[in-house]
Parts: structure tokens; C-alpha cells; sequence
């Protein structure tokens, strides 16, 4: 299981939060809180049903635990990560602005490329990233998280890694 933050931890060295998680919202909050732009990368593993489906449910949890884990040691100062879904997860990375988010989804995709080990069976993943940035086209971090979300959702459609904020996603 994946440690879930309080309020109290969101400074500390635990940074996941579950988005249904009632911490969740004051973590969005922290977007624009000093001013530093920021991204949050929202990444969906692709086929991780076939996994849960063919080799249980036990081993896409342990698979998930070594993505989260795996995301964990990407994390830096005051970056977060969350669980957002199933297999959906969040990376809100300060620092980074439209130009550089493209090199952060390549460094999340990178963490991808050696396989994950379950019971010595090695299993290739591979990822959608939807990436927002704040303040370039979003507001607040509700507003960040859509943006995101819509970005990701176009990755898919177009069969693309990643995905970067678009103005015309934004006029939806």
C-alpha cells in the first residue's frame, strides 16, 4: 500500500496523496503558492488491464508499487506525487514551464525503461503522460489537474507518449 499524506506530512518526506483523499485539495492549493512555475504530469499506464487480467490482480499491485516507488526516487525538494486512479498517477514538479516539460515527461519515461520484476518475471510497461503547466494556461490547481487530464486524453487519441498543454484544449 501506498503511504497516504495528512495535512501535517505534506512538508515531510511522505509525498503521496490519494486524490480522493481529503488532502488532496489543500495539496492543489500549493499551486501558485510562491510563484515558482510548475507542471503536473499525469501519467496512465498503458495496458495494465492485461496485466491485472492475465498474471492477478496481486501482481499489478506489486507492479504499481514499484511504479510508485520508482516515481518516489524521481521526486526533488518540493515536488509531490500522488496516485490519482487505478493506474494513474500525478507528478507535480516545480520549476518546470512549457518549454522544459517535455524533457520531464522524457526523464518519467526513462524510469519505464528497464522492465518491472514480479516473482522474476520481467513485465515492459509503457505510459500516456498528460503535462499542464501553472501559470502559462491554468489558474489554480483544480483548473491544472483538467488541464492535464485533457492533454492526456489527446496523448491517447493521438497514440502519443506525452502530450503538452495546447491553448486550443484549453477553449473546451
Amino acid at each position: 500500500a501506498h503511504s497516504i499524506a495528512r495535512p501535517s506530512d505534506l512538508k515531510k518526506s511522505r509525498p503521496w496523496v490519494w486524490r480522493d483523499d481529503p488532502v488532496f485539495p489543500e495539496l492543489m492549493k500549493i499551486v501558485g503558492a510562491n510563484g515558482v512555475p510548475l507542471a503536473l504530469i499525469v501519467i496512465d499506464l498503458r495496458r495494465f488491464q492485461v496485466v491485472n487480467g492475465t498474471l492477478g490482480h496481486a501482481t499489478g499491485d506489486r507492479l504499481l508499487e514499484q511504479m510508485a516507488t520508482r516515481l518516489q526516487n524521481e521526486l526533488r525538494g518540493d515536488d509531490r506525487a500522488a496516485r490519482l486512479g487505478a493506474d494513474v498517477f500525478g507528478i507535480l514538479r516545480h520549476g518546470v514551464d512549457p518549454k522544459t516539460a517535455g524533457q520531464a515527461a522524457e526523464r518519467l519515461y526513462q524510469l519505464m525503461e528497464t522492465p518491472f520484476t514480479i516473482d522474476h518475471t520481467p513485465i515492459e510497461m509503457e505510459a500516456h503522460c498528460g503535462i499542464a503547466t501553472f501559470p502559462a494556461l491554468a489558474d489554480d490547481g483544480v483548473q491544472l489537474l483538467q488541464r492535464a487530464e485533457l492533454a492526456l486524453n489527446q496523448a491517447k487519441a493521438d497514440g502519443e507518449r506525452y502530450e503538452i498543454e495546447i491553448p486550443f484544449l484549453m477553449k473546451l
